[in-house]
This record gives structure tokens, C-alpha cells and sequence, in this order.
């Protein structure tokens, strides 16, 4: 299913008012967020085609980034914004990037003491 929620959302199934937020679901969906995240990257110029004449819903996708959660996606992110910029949305990749690693700063601190919280129980 989320492979094919996938496809869906690379083809023409999602309406474009609602792309941004199907981009969204996918990115915080433990089974789709890697599939999607790499789709995403690879048909890069295609939702920025798609979007281009929507800024605002280019930045929802943008801020949806925010939803990955592992330290690599913070750095494949980086990388892929610098080598990506996206101009109507610049605010928006400063301010994703940001959330994302401090996101990834507080799960690093506190998985360990969380998880032996859970154990405890």
C-alpha cells in the first residue's frame, strides 16, 4: 500500500490542492517516509514543475521534510536543499532544517533514558 500511495502521488491521482498535504502523510508514515523521501528527491524538478504555480503549497511540502525523523535525514536534507535551493520557499527550508535538528538533537538525548523508562514498566 504505501508503495503504491507513492506512485499516487508522483502521478496525476492527487489533486493538486491537495498534494502538499498527501506529500505530508507519506513523509510521517513510518512505512512510506523512505520510499517517499527518495521519490521525492529524484522527481525533485517534476513537483517543483507541478507546484511552481502554488508557493505556498511548494513550502507545506518543504515543511513537511520537518516530519523525517533520523539523524541521516537530517543530513540528506541539508544536501539536498544546498544542492536544491528553492527560492520561494527559503524561509521555509531555514526554518525545516532548524526544527529538524532539533528534533533529532532531543530524540538523541533522550531515547536512551525514554527507553529504559519503557523497559522499567
Amino acid at each position: 500500500l504505501a508503495a503504491r500511495a507513492v506512485d499516487l502521488a508522483m502521478g496525476e491521482g492527487v489533486p493538486l490542492q491537495d498534494w502538499s498535504s498527501f506529500a505530508a502523510g507519506l513523509l510521517s508514515n513510518r512505512t512510506a517516509r523512505e520510499p517517499f523521501w527518495a521519490r521525492l528527491r529524484a522527481d525533485w524538478p517534476a513537483v517543483t514543475a507541478r507546484l511552481a504555480n502554488a508557493p505556498m503549497l511548494l513550502r507545506r511540502v518543504v515543511e513537511a521534510v520537518g516530519g523525517l525523523t533520523e539523524p541521516r535525514h537530517l543530513d540528506e536534507a541539508r544536501a539536498f536543499f544546498a544542492a536544491h535551493p528553492v527560492e520561494a520557499a527559503r524561509s521555509a527550508v531555514d526554518q525545516t532544517l532548524e526544527r529538524l535538528a532539533e528534533e533529532v538533537a532531543l530524540r538523541q538525548r533522550c531515547s536512551a533514558s525514554i527507553g529504559r523508562w519503557l523497559s522499567a514498566r
